[in-house]
């Protein structure tokens, strides 16, 4: 397998607990120089100034490094703790073949314009929590996965090291620097400063976050319509999902931190689409989770959330089965989207034909809002039924029967040719439908036909040719 991948070292933190790492590197697997064994490779983590945690346990804060490098081995830092005033020390291996692991695997994007395509991991972030808890996750954007979770200890940096610094490396020890780093708005957020006033740490409250239970989200529409086939979610420990497609399709159960916010995506009835996300009551969520295990503690857990009729309004409950824990504290937002409107996926695929004795193109490039797609096949170059958008655009290099040689598209108004659709599928949604694209002997005569659930329609379309 592959070790080395391109990645960026990042930082994290709990919102109100600010730190700033004094030094610290993630360093490769050690080598031999010849006469001792040194890292491979060594990725700093200092000198990027205080890590704020203005937002939430397990945000990255970028680094600076660039291209590709070995993954790393091991953890060496020193950081300070600005609210509990104390300096940490860790040096400690990570879960090497873990990442090696989930570098290689990978996971699939939902960047689906260009069909599926796999991606990995960019980011290894470090986070640091009150009391020395230190804790690395890989991470992806729509997928982060917690490496492991570590111990520091407390430390102190000797005067003599302090009076060989300079003057702006010395402000991290100056008792001054701390008080104006707790009171600055951008570090710490008042709200957050406020709430946090004359309060004790909450010690423990990080690793309760990694408490795990045996669940699954579930989206119901409670009328007509479909609920698109990805689901995102972020979950107090840090880690984030993506369910898409087949994943989405299967949703099992999983051994799951609680989650902390959800996003979902729908059409109604007649191909609108819209986006909705929860933020989660951290208190109710917790309670309902940990009243759920008490009552059965073998039960698998649904987190249901259901879209309203009118497509205005999101409510979730936790289910075990028998008992049912609404969940009413969490804020809400729904807003149409012109994006999930054009993602809207029926069940239907292109039919070609071409004239007789023309030369078949060696490819066909057929481009939808989900998917690109290829078309390499001879004669008519069918393609299987598959769900998927309405196309924006079909093209090809042609040869004719004279030697004559171009490029022509057939390009697709988005608002008509998904209408057509709609026509279509609306006598049964889900139903087949096939697209006939008949090239003419002159390109400008080509028709492109519609046909399902007893019914052709023709489809508008312009053409550019070169």
């Amino acid at each position: 397998m592959e070790t080395n991948f391109k990645w960026q070292e990042g930082l994290s933190c709990p919102s109100g607990y600010p730190i700033q790492v004094y030094r610290g590197w993630l360093e490769g697997p050690l080598v031999s120089n010849g006469v001792n064994e040194e890292p491979n490779s060594t990725t700093s983590i200092y000198g990027f100034g205080t890590t704020t945690g203005i937002g939430e346990w397990g945000e990255n804060s970028s680094g600076m490094s660039q291209g590709e490098k070995p993954i790393p081995q091991r953890l060496n830092c020193t950081w300070y703790s600005y609210v509990e005033d104390v300096m940490y020390h860790i040096d400690t291996e990570l879960d090497y073949p873990k990442m090696v692991k989930l570098f290689n695997e990978g996971f699939q994007s939902n960047v689906q314009k260009k069909g599926k395509v796999m991606t990995t991991y960019k980011y290894i972030t470090v986070g640091f929590a009150p009391g020395g808890v230190v804790v690395v996750w890989l991470k992806g954007g729509q997928k982060d996965v917690e490496i492991g979770r570590y111990q520091g200890k407390k430390t102190e940096i000797s005067a003599k090291e302090i009076a060989s610094l300079d003057s702006h490396e010395r402000l991290l020890f100056d008792p001054a620097d701390r008080e104006r780093t707790l009171k600055n708005p951008k570090i710490i957020a008042p709200e957050v400063q406020e709430a946090n006033k004359n309060k004790p740490i909450p010690y423990g409250l990080w690793d309760s976050y990694r408490i795990k239970y045996n669940w699954r989200p579930t989206a119901i529409l409670v009328r007509e319509g479909k609920v698109q086939d990805e689901l995102s979610f972020a979950l107090f420990n840090g880690e984030r999902e993506t369910l898409l497609e087949k994943e989405f399709a299967k949703n099992e159960y999983q051994e799951r931190a609680i989650p902390r916010s959800l996003g979902v995506r729908w059409w109604d009835k007649n191909g609108q689409g819209y986006s909705g996300s929860f933020i989660f009551d951290e208190k109710e969520i917790f309670d309902a989770f940990k009243e759920l295990r008490k009552k059965n503690p073998e039960a698998n857990i649904d987190l249901e959330v259901k879209i309203n009729p009118g497509s205005d309004y999101l409510g979730a409950a936790l289910k075990n089965g028998k008992d049912v824990i609404p969940l009413k504290k969490s804020k809400t937002n729904v807003f149409e989207s012109s994006i999930v409107t054009r993602e809207y996926k029926y069940n239907w695929h292109p039919v070609f034909s071409f004239p007789e004795g023309e030369k078949m193109p060696d490819k066909i490039y057929f481009l939808s809002h989900t998917l690109g797609q290829s078309l390499a096949e001879k004669k008519e170059m069918n393609v299987p039924l598959q769900e998927n958008a309405a196309p924006s655009k079909i093209s090809f290099d042609y040869s004719k029967e004279n030697g004559e040689t171009g490029y022509l598209e057939l390009i697709f108004k988005d608002e008509e040719v998904r209408e057509t659709f709609r026509d279509i599928e609306k006598l049964k949604p889900g139903a087949p439908i096939e697209m006939q694209v008949k090239i003419g002997k002159s390109y400008n005569s080509s028709t492109i036909t519609l046909k399902g659930n007893g019914k052709e329609l023709p489809v508008k379309f312009t053409t550019y040719q070169n």
